[in-house]
């Protein structure tokens, strides 16, 4: 199928179809993922682990590992994980670690950037028994002391709402969604940094309960080696929020 990117109008459900369907050569899509159960009256990033993200400075060896004994090579649990991310260059690259415990195992490959990570093959439970991790440092029963991935016990993949742009390709942000079980009100916003700049919000919302679905009829170009996150805060206590975004890659 040819396409004319520069012509915004090509963003229709048909287009989007096909290239769901990778039907239409030098462009894909990724839809992002992430859940923050606890999420306080400060921003957070919508993840598992909680807290603000912080990105990886320089690409590095991660530290593969579980919270728990039983996701091993020969566990009832997860026995091997695929790693997916950037390299120093902000090309893609992944790999699949077998997994031992609590004990960690590195990765033969060095990451700027932790794009997800799943669950490829597991014991009698078909499911992670702990939680997964992808970090750096020491790790105290299986945790690192610096988290840059990871997967809630039973959920076989990552639920993180970040994602970096690569190296030889330009994104649109197509759609945003974000969800949450608070009966307060929620802030929600949808942050970008370009390389060597500071995040700044290209889509934000407060709502109560509930969802918000923020379709976007002109789309947001993304630069290649950008970072983009989602965050989000309570107006009083703390609850679960989700995020959900798609993002049209088309290469440069």
């Amino acid at each position: 199928m040819a396409v004319d990117f520069n012509n915004k109008r090509f963003l229709n459900p048909d287009f989007l179809r096909a290239v769901a369907l990778g039907q239409v050569s030098n462009a894909s899509y990724v839809s992002k993922h992430g859940e923050n159960t606890d999420v306080g009256t400060s921003y957070e990033t919508i993840w598992t682990a909680g807290g603000v993200y912080a990105w990886i400075a320089a690409a590095t060896v991660l530290k593969v590992s579980s919270g728990n004994v039983n996701d091993t090579s020969a566990g009832s649990g997860a026995q091997t994980v695929k790693v997916e991310g950037l390299d120093t260059d902000y090309l893609e690259i992944s790999e699949t670690v077998t997994l031992n415990g609590r004990t960690a195992v590195n990765t033969a490959l060095s990451y700027l950037r932790v794009h997800r990570m799943t669950v490829q093959t597991g014991g009698a439970n078909g499911e992670n028994a702990g939680i997964l991790y992808a970090g750096t440092g020491n790790l105290t029963t299986g945790v690192p002391d610096n988290i840059f991935s990871c997967i809630a016990a039973g959920e076989n993949r990552t639920l993180q709402a970040f994602y970096t742009i690569p190296a030889g390709v330009k994104g649109y942000l197509v759609s945003a969604t974000y969800m949450s079980s608070v009966s307060k009100r929620v802030t929600v916003r949808l942050e970008m940094r370009e390389i060597g700049g500071v995040f700044v919000p290209k889509d934000n919302g407060v709502f109560i309960d509930g969802r918000m679905d923020h379709e976007l009829n002109f789309p947001e170009p993304i630069l290649e080696k950008t970072d983009i996150q989602g965050q989000a805060k309570t107006g009083a206590g703390s609850g679960d929020i989700a995020c959900r975004f798609e993002i049209l890659l088309i290469d440069n």
